[in-house]
């Protein structure tokens, strides 16, 4: 009954409790207008609405059933507002049914009647959810029509539709005022005196239709100053008429171009947010697209920025389905400047393709991570770097919130684990994959039942903890101050921290196969899983 969040925690079910609200509130909302149009209707609209607040209060029992402080839950904000939503259906029922004359007054039935659309109000408990589906709304249909080069098509149109109005205009105007002066024209040579086929109005727009479209055929106009300007209605519109079909035709060719092809970026500024970008391009980054998209349920946009970007071709459609490509230099302002990078969720760094040596490679990563960190933002954005040589570390760790992964350094312990136990690099495969069928790693907010417990005491707790499946490796916590940097302690590993105990701003290092069902959803908590390796 929370409402829908995104995330690994949220489920389809909560989803379509959120839809089958939001429908309602629009249904229960768009029959007041039909009441006052069609009154003979009247007891048809009533019956509905009664169907509509019976289901408003069960979902009102029901969150309060399931509400964390039952007894404080009535009055909430939330509470409130769905109660209120209900109580003027339910005083005109009870004025219906003549079970309270006290609202049987005409002004007062129309007073309750408006007073309905209070449920509009219910909308804010789903601002999430309609924020949601406004962003993805906006972002498909920005793309749809760069995709299709809608802007030019609607210029022509725009175009078309003026030459049509004014030809129109004009002809009428020309056609009928010339001719009662006694104007007139030879036509086969036979005078004519009527007022032709532009005298009506609103069928001179029906033949300025047929001449702009098959040109003049019957439809000449009688007048010689008529003729002049169905002459430049004419040119104008083979012109304009030429260059829609050649624009219809790129369209459908660039289409055919961009077959089996990622989307392109369209060039709206501030069209993303919280979207992953993906700063380089190289051979596994089709399956860090899988595994990002694996980890956050597809909720996000991703966007690729490289030189070669826009020719990434699709191998999955589902995993592509919101991937982006802009062609440039991720080093280059000019380029970071339309990915909206201020308000990105992440941001993955990658190095370049393997034809490089290590060494100019890692240059050009960190070189990117360094346009990428000095830009101006109001928030911390966490970023993963991948770098090539392991002796390049040590030039990279003076940017802070920056994470840099070493697939030399990985390997190395790999295979020093697999000499020494084989078969054991089956674990950390699993645990560096991200998949509803494996173990994962998650960094969560403890329970309250575990704060102010060692280590060993916060083990024993999850060991009779029959709910789920959860093994804590550790914790993690701010060092000196709130916003200061973050440590995580390990006290299986570490004998010194074992004498840690779990503080209400601590957050647990846990193995799992789902997110725990305790854990509050938070930003935060939709990336905590470790889904980015190179080995």
């Amino acid at each position: 009954m929370e409402p829908y969040r995104g995330g690994p925690g949220a489920t389809r079910l909560s989803l379509a409790v959120d839809l089958v609200v939001l429908f309602l509130i629009v249904i229960s909302c768009a029959l007041i207008p039909f009441e006052l149009l069609y009154p003979e209707q009247r007891d048809l609209f009533i019956f509905i609405d009664c169907c509509i607040v019976s289901v408003f209060i069960i979902e009102y029992a029901l969150r309060w059933y399931s509400a964390e402080n039952r007894l404080l839950y009535p009055i909430s904000i939330y509470a409130i507002i769905d109660l209120v939503a209900i109580l003027p259906s339910l005083l005109i029922f009870a004025s219906h049914w003549r079970l309270l004359r006290l609202v049987r007054g005409l002004r007062i039935l129309r007073l309750l009647r408006l007073l309905r659309l209070i449920r509009l109000l219910k909308f804010i408990r789903h601002g999430y959810l309609l924020s949601r589906v406004i962003l993805h709304t906006r972002i498909n249909l920005s793309s749809f029509v760069h995709r299709y080069q809608l802007n030019r098509l609607a210029k022509l149109f725009m175009i078309t539709s003026i030459i049509w109005i004014i030809g129109a205009n004009v002809l009428h105007y020309t056609e009928t005022t010339l001719l009662e002066y006694g104007m007139t024209s030879y036509v086969n040579g036979v005078v004519h005196e009527d007022h032709g086929y532009y005298n009506d109005y609103w069928q001179a727009y029906w033949n300025i239709i047929i001449l702009l479209i098959s040109g003049i055929e019957d439809k000449e106009p009688l007048t010689v100053l008529g003729r002049v300007e169905a002459t430049a209605v004419l040119i104008a519109g083979i012109v304009v008429i030429g260059l829609l079909t050649g624009e219809i035709v790129a369209v459908f060719v660039r289409r055919l171009q961009r077959m089996g092809l990622v989307k392109e970026l369209p060039p709206q500024k501030g069209l993303l947010n919280q979207h992953i970008v993906i700063l380089g391009l190289n051979d596994h980054l089709d399956s860090i697209i899988h595994h990002i998209n694996d980890a956050v349920r597809g909720h996000h946009f991703i966007l690729v920025v490289h030189p070669r970007a826009e020719s990434l071709r699709i191998t999955d459609a589902r995993n592509y389905r919101r991937v982006f490509a802009l062609a440039g230099d991720p080093s280059d302002k000019r380029v970071l400047d339309k990915i909206d990078l201020e308000k990105a969720a992440r941001v993955v760094i990658l190095s370049s393709p393997a034809d490089d040596d290590g060494q100019s490679a890692d240059n050009h990563t960190l070189m990117v991570t360094i346009a990428a960190a000095v830009r101006p933002r109001d928030k911390t954005i966490p970023t993963a770097v991948e770098i090539i040589d392991n002796d390049n570390l040590h030039y990279a760790h003076i940017l802070d919130d920056v994470e840099y992964l070493n697939g030399q350094k990985c390997c190395e312990r790999l295979t020093s684990q697999a000499v020494l136990n084989p078969g054991i690099t089956k674990i950390y495969d699993e645990l560096l994959n991200f998949s509803v069928r494996d173990n994962e790693l998650y960094i969560v907010n403890p329970p309250r039942d575990v704060i102010g417990k060692s280590f060993n005491e916060v083990q024993r707790y999850f060991l009779d903890f029959d709910d789920e499946e959860i093994t804590v490796l550790g914790l993690e916590r701010t060092v000196d101050e709130p916003e200061g940097p973050k440590r995580v302690y390990l006290p299986g590993l570490d004998h010194a921290a074992r004498s840690v105990t779990v503080a209400p701003e601590d957050r647990l290092v846990i193995i799992a196969y789902d997110r725990p069902t305790f854990a509050l959803i938070d930003e935060q908590g939709k990336w905590s899983s470790t889904y980015l390796s190179r080995c």
